[in-house]
């Protein structure tokens, strides 16, 4: 990630063999750099490719929980943020905490109009018990300049689209023909 193609400046992210972030960093005064960015919770290791990077400074990644998370630089810090993954319940749980934590030490990607607009989701995953809201270890997509599609674990699809500079929701999911879930819901909806 480069903060424009004119850029001395860039960078190349893996992850290690542990499951953590590692970024090899390049500038025309020090050159190449190795830059450590771990995990973002200790139970919590790094799976799959690293996502796709948005604005050169916020990449997402999957963790190895089935939530996403936001690797992103804050002015000259690097912070984590939980994306959790779409689920309704899953929503509404973290809309809850977010509302009784008054300290804000941890970052989520929230949105209260999409856990109400997932009532449908909630029925599909009732009906089947195929259907894995959690992402797949699966490199993500980017779909447009604010938007990236994730595999689920059931495969189907989920996107996020970002409202703000750093403030990124889940605003929908896809089913696909290839997803267990899809297809037990039109076989109990036929029945």
């Amino acid at each position: 990630m480069r903060p424009s193609s004119l850029s001395l400046t860039g960078s190349l992210f893996m992850l290690s063999e542990d499951g953590g972030l590692v970024e090899y960093h390049w500038n025309a005064l020090d050159g190449w750099n190795w830059v450590e960015h771990g995990t973002p919770y200790k139970s919590v290791t790094l799976v799959g490719s690293p996502g796709p990077c948005f604005e050169g400074n916020q990449l997402f990644l999957i963790g190895s929980d089935g939530k996403i998370y936001l690797r992103y630089l804050d002015q000259t810090t690097w912070k984590w943020k939980n994306c959790g993954f779409p689920y309704m319940d899953y929503m509404a749980a973290r809309l809850q905490r977010q509302a009784e934590a008054t300290d804000g030490k941890e970052n989520m990607c929230v949105d209260g109009d999409f856990a109400a607009s997932l009532e449908n989701d909630e029925k599909l995953n009732g009906l089947n018990a195929n259907c894995d809201p959690k992402v797949a270890p699966m490199r993500p997509i980017p779909f447009s300049e604010d938007s990236v599609i994730f595999e689920l674990r059931d495969g189907r699809l989920a996107e996020m689209r970002r409202i703000e500079d750093t403030q990124w929701v889940w605003s929908r999911t896809i089913g696909t023909p290839t997803s267990l879930c899809i297809a037990n819901f039109w076989t109990s909806l036929a029945s």
